[in-house]
């Protein structure tokens, strides 16, 4: 089941962080994306994402965060369909910054498609295959998502799990 949220998240100090972020290094994920940056995977909440880590657990108690990662596209640029993995859990995706029409929606492999809006989460099942259309604007879209497993912490082992550590399968 796909879940649509609209939050009211003060998204400048968290639009800042992102680009720091990207300031901060030349290096950029190759997973899904076609062009645009995507940043590696961390396992950690940046305390300006606190309100959003508290909003999407209040929703999905019963799983464990897993990863995140940012992702800044351009003209042009876009996300191959893939899922996240196979194991039980939940994925989302958090628009930061959207300022423009035509910024490439997201689509689902039901047909369902997001228009990307500031403040908007959508959750969906981690193993539903998704994509992200081109951006035709001029300007770029900020986003972040995520990857929570059913798993309790304790039972949780990195090692030898790659795929759960990527936050990405194509």
């Amino acid at each position: 089941m796909i879940r649509d949220y609209t939050l009211k998240l003060d998204l400048q100090p968290i639009k800042e962080y992102v680009i720091s972020e990207r300031k901060s290094t030349q290096l950029t994920a190759k997973k899904s994306n076609v062009g645009g940056y995507q940043s590696f995977i961390y396992d950690k909440w940046p305390e300006v994402l606190f309100g959003l880590r508290d909003f999407i657990q209040a929703q999905i108690p019963e799983q464990t965060f897993m990863t995140l990662w940012y992702n800044i596209n351009g003209r042009g640029c876009y996300n191959l369909m893939h899922d996240h993995n196979k194991e039980e859990g939940c994925s989302g995706v958090f628009y930061i910054d959207a300022p423009d029409k035509n910024m490439g929606n997201l689509y689902f492999e039901n047909g369902k498609e997001y228009e990307p809006i500031p403040n908007r989460l959508i959750l969906f099942p981690a193993d539903l295959k998704h994509g992200v259309k081109p951006n035709l604007s001029n300007q770029s879209r900020i986003s972040m998502s995520f990857n929570y497993v059913r798993y309790p912490e304790k039972e949780m082992k990195f090692p030898g799990q790659e795929y759960l550590k990527s936050g990405i399968k194509i």
